[in-house]
Formats: structure tokens, sequence, C-alpha cells
């Protein structure tokens, strides 16, 4: 993409920040605009070159993730992966902040990045009242605003609290299950379903030795899996839509959102970076804040029937596992999540089934699915 290879297109990957469908694109550089175009050569977004930022730092394959900022803060925006070394080369030298989740500077990038430096000291000063007043409203756009590393951070905080706690209320041995047949196993129906979305997270899922029928994620793409709901489930297609369900609570970052909304950001940033030896506390209260609305649980259910549907896998399986709980359980809110306002088993079924039509398969073989079911030991 440098000066003289404008016009040229090279293959990309889009996402219209609406799903998480993830989209095959052609991408050119055209005067000081990057130009996408779908595969039949329609053109979908036209790009300036100053209005364009990197996505953190970059992605761990080497590929290159962009977002449009629409306005000042890019909290909104779609996104565009680059993944051939000489475009990618090409245009870093260009544009070397992209590397580096900078905004590419224009006439007034300077004057842009002391306007953000005051709002960042801004909100250091007010930041009771915006716990009291801004917070509950403001949840969700500060929730994109914060960087996916932290996310991380706070979810690999959280999980390893976890692991601590819940091992102790195990009435066996407790703790992580990891049998390598069903770790393996596990990986592979993980990866499948990553791969069908373009999205900053890696996705570290493990199955705690624990009966009840439940499944939680954490922030940052940490997701846990009771040894009860394996056992529980009918199919491995079930296990894949409720897997699915967790993840699309990671994408939409229904979990900082939550904590955001309900703890505010202080208690937020101390479970990111808090001394240790405060675990218990600490996750206490970020459970206590993990209570995703009804809206925030459709928006999962919606996200896991584009991830399984993109990923080639029955929809079906998630679908179903609603019913059982509704007839099983009535609408008592038992699984998917340790704490929510769960929607009727009965509705998400019915949306499931009207938007998840069409064929797939179960997602893992029959010995991965026994593998898996044994992952515990048993």
């Amino acid at each position: 993409m440098s000066a003289k290879s404008d016009g040229q297109a090279v293959a990309g990957h889009y996402n219209d920040g609406l799903t998480a469908r993830r989209q095959q694109v052609r991408v050119a550089l055209e005067g000081s605009t990057l130009v996408v175009r779908d595969l039949d050569g329609r053109e979908i977004a036209r790009w300036p070159l100053d209005e364009i930022a990197g996505v953190d730092e970059g992605a761990p394959d080497g590929s290159l993730r962009l977002r449009w900022e629409k306005d000042e803060l890019g909290i909104e925006g779609a996104r565009l992966t680059l993944e051939e070394p000489g475009p990618i080369a090409a245009l870093t030298e260009r544009r070397p902040q992209l590397r580096h989740g900078g905004r590419i500077w224009g006439g007034d990038g300077w004057r842009g990045f002391w306007r953000m430096a005051g709002l960042v000291v801004a909100c250091v000063a007010v930041v009771a009242l915006l716990v009291v007043f801004v917070l509950p409203q403001a949840a969700s756009s500060l929730a994109r605003a914060i960087p996916v590393g932290w996310e991380e951070a706070l979810g690999e905080r959280l999980s390893e609290q976890v692991v601590e706690v819940f091992g102790q209320l195990a009435e066996g041995p407790g703790g992580v299950c990891t049998a390598a047949a069903g770790e393996a196993a596990l990986e592979r129906l993980t990866e499948r379903l990553a791969r069908a979305v373009d999205s900053p997270y890696q996705f570290r899922v493990r199955v705690l030795d624990l009966k009840p029928v439940n499944a939680f994620a954490l922030p940052g793409g940490y997701v846990f899996i009771l040894r009860g709901l394996l056992e529980d489930a009918e199919s491995p297609n079930e296990v894949a839509g409720v897997l699915a369900h967790e993840m699309g609570h990671v994408i939409r970052r229904h979990g900082t959102e939550a904590l955001i909304r309900q703890v505010g950001l202080l208690i937020v940033f101390s479970a990111m970076f808090g001394e240790a030896g405060q675990g218990m506390a600490d996750l206490g209260a970020v459970l206590a804040g993990l209570a995703y609305s009804r809206d925030a649980e459709l928006e999962a259910d919606r996200t896991a029937v584009t991830l399984l549907q993109d990923a080639g896998l029955e929809v079906a399986g998630l679908a179903s596992f609603f019913r059982r709980l509704e007839s099983e359980n009535g609408d008592l809110p038992g699984a998917l999540s340790l704490l929510s306002t769960h929607p009727p088993s009965g509705e998400r079924a019915a949306l499931v089934e009207q938007a998840g039509e069409g064929g797939g398969d179960a997602g893992l073989s029959k010995r991965d699915w026994q593998a898996l079911r044994a992952i515990c030991g048993s």
C-alpha cells in the first residue's frame, strides 16, 4: 500500500460493529482513503486515513486491526483486519501510530491528543460525581472505551480467585478439571467458534469440578463451564451453544459494562490492579456486579446464533437447551451465568429457533464429546 501501489486491492476481513459476522473483503488505498469492497466488487465503506486508528497493540498473529473513528473518542465503529505482511508493513511505515493503537494524526492530531489528555484529567477530578450520576447511563460507552488489555488483566485476576474460592466450595477435589483429552476437545471447540468472529479477545475456557448446571464469563475472554452442565447436556451442540452464548457476553463487553453500571469504575480498577490478598472481597463485589440485564442476555443469544452459524455448527442445540430448562426448572435463573435477570427460557428458545434456521454439525466428534464429558475424571 505504498504510494505507487494505490488502487491495488488486498485481502482483509470486515466487521460492521453491529453484529459478530466476519466478512471477507478486498481493500484498496485510493488517494487518502481506504476503500472496502466485498468479493463481488460492491463498495462497503470508505475510510479517510485521518479517521482511522489501530486497535490496541496489534494482534498476536501479526495481523493489523483497524477501526474507523466516527467520533473523537472512537468509542463506536466498524473493524477492518489486514493479514498480508507486505501491505501491513507498507501501511504502518506510512502511519507508524497504527501499530500502537494510536490515531493517524491529521492536521489537528496533536490538538486532539491534548483534548483527550484534558478529558482524562477532568474525569479523575469528578470521579465521585460520575459514580453517582453518570455511570449508570454511560456504562456501555465507557466499557467500549476501556482497552482490551485492561479487561484481560481484570479477567486474569478474577479467574485466579474463581479457581481458589470455588475450589473451596466443591464437595470433592474441586478446582479446574484437567484431563488432557477433554482439554484438547474443549480447545478445538473454542478455537472453531473464535475463528468465526473478528474479535480482539483470546478466549480461555476451563471446566470447574462443581455440580450446578451453570456457566459464566468474566471480562477479557475468560469463560468457566461447570461439570454439572456437561453432565446435564444431551448433545455436544448444546455445550457449543452455551459456550457461544458466554463468548457473546465477552464480545459485547457485557461483564465490564455491568460492573461499571453497578459497582463503579473505582472497584473495577481496584480488581484490575489491586493488591493481592483481597481476592475474596474483590471476587464477591465483582460477581455481584455481573448481573446481566434482560437485553444483554438476548443480545448474547443473538450473538451466539451468529457465531454458531458462521462456524458451521448446529443452532438447534441452544434452543433445545432452553426448552429443557423450561420444562425441568420453569424460569428459574439457574444456567448460563451466576447472577442474571434472565428472560423466560421459552421466549429465548423461540428467538433462537427463529433466528437459527439452517444446518451445521455438532462441533465435536463422538470421541471428543466423550472426552469432554470425562474431563473431570469420571
